[in-house]
């Protein structure tokens, strides 16, 4: 298995017909101070760049921190015409440049119960909230973070307790390996850059060297430790905030388990790739995600019920079972068919044996070797020894028992499919 510490990944999606668009900034916002940058805190009508108020809401800085490859004050001064909210969470660092949503009938319910939950840490958000204003959404999406990062913990079945409490340059060597940092393993936290327009190119010739593109992007920054997902609601192919809610758990959730135990080596796509539509899927049912190679070619995915797309490419035998899916090497390896199965299968495992789950992968993200280092060399045998350790079954029984399941779920519809 090739040891892989510096990607890039283009993160390209099919999106439904829904659309609820984006609109300009909300007027209603309190008059902003003249003296003081667009982005600066003071300006936000909710806490007022009150410190209490800030700290309440559950920030650590509202930037002055590092960032990308330099820090929030160089990608300002790059950028002077964007309006980039920095907010510094418990786990991530955010910059969200996102100007305001229109909330629409369909999606009122999922945002009000969102508004509800982030009420009780910014008490000044009012009720009956109808639109988004741009300050507003980079708080919505500060709390959608750290929700997306508990979803995960909980699948992974660790709390941060687990993690070393502070960066280490060696582990513990009478410890279980968990990693070189608190931050599900990192060091540094976790980081999102939220930005309405495609990626401009010297952005990405100054931050990470002669990469060029204009879609989402995933990068490990090696300098900092950190992971960074950079989502462009450009690269879409619909205005849809959902959309780009969506699209952004997906790549976050695949971010955070590299970085489980420190993103060392690879572990298998398909469970960067199941994991990644189950937590997109949770958002959004209509709109889907998919990775490619820098030189890949785009592929269709098919929106809605996937339990039952899922059912009728098994029944026709073209459905990846457990041994084609770890043989996976890159996501260019997963065609339309395998993302309908890693997703299938991630399912099946969350559902019927969410510890075995999670013991699987807690077995493949702490491979070392006979020195003690961590190295993720002749990881298809792993995967098969861990199913058996850990899921009670080989490939054989595993992929029988995971058919019966799908079959069993045929009608239904997919669990995420809901009425918001």
């Amino acid at each position: 298995m090739r040891t892989l510490r510096l990607r890039r990944l283009l993160s390209l999606v099919l999106l439904g017909t829904c659309a609820l668009g984006l609109t300009l900034p909300a007027t209603a916002q309190k008059k902003r101070d003249k003296d003081l940058p667009a982005n600066h805190i003071a300006n936000d009508p909710y806490t007022e760049g009150d410190p209490e108020a800030v700290e309440r809401a559950g920030y650590f800085a509202t930037g002055g921190f590092e960032f990308a490859a330099s820090d929030t004050a160089t990608i300002d001064a790059r950028y002077p015409k964007e309006t980039i909210v920095w907010l510094e969470t418990e786990h991530f660092q955010l910059g969200c440049a996102l100007p305001a949503q229109t909330i629409k009938k369909k999606e009122k319910k999922a945002v009000a119960r969102e508004l509800d939950g982030l009420r009780e840490r910014i008490p000044t958000i009012p009720k009956n909230v109808r639109k988004l204003d741009s300050w507003l959404v980079a708080h919505l999406y500060a709390d959608r973070l750290e929700r997306v990062y508990a979803r995960v913990q909980g699948l992974l079945g660790v709390d941060d307790s687990m993690f070393p409490d502070r960066a280490l340059e060696m582990f513990d060597s009478s410890k279980k390996f968990m990693g070189m940092g608190p931050y599900l393993g990192q060091r540094g936290k976790f980081e999102v850059l939220l930005l309405p327009k495609a990626l401009p190119e010297h952005f990405c010739r100054e931050e990470f060297g002669k990469l060029i593109t204009d879609a989402s992007l995933r990068w490990n920054v090696m300098d900092r430790d950190t992971l960074i997902a950079i989502v462009s609601g450009e690269a879409l192919d619909s205005s849809s905030p959902r959309a780009l809610y969506g699209h952004l758990a997906y790549n976050l959730s695949i971010n955070l388990l590299d970085g489980y135990k420190h993103y060392n080596y690879d572990i298998p796509v398909w469970l960067k790739t199941g994991l990644g539509h189950l937590i997109e899927r949770e958002v959004t049912w209509e709109h889907n995600t998919f990775d490619m190679n820098e030189d890949g070619e785009r592929q269709l995915l098919p929106g809605g019920e996937w339990t039952k797309q899922a059912l009728k490419l098994a029944r026709k035998n073209d459905l990846p079972l457990m041994a084609e899916l770890v043989a996976a090497q890159d996501f260019g390896d997963l065609d339309v068919a395998g993302h309908v199965a890693a997703w299938a299968y991630t399912r099946f495992l969350t559902e019927t044996n969410p510890e075995g789950y999670a013991a699987y992968l807690d077995h493949l993200t702490g491979l070392l070797n006979e020195d003690g280092i961590p190295d993720g060399e002749g990881m298809f045998g792993h995967a098969r020894d861990a199913a058996k350790q850990h899921l009670g079954m080989n490939y054989l029984l595993l992929d029988e028992a995971f058919l019966a399941w799908l079959q069993a779920a045929d009608p239904l519809i997919d669990p995420v499919k809901r009425d918001d």
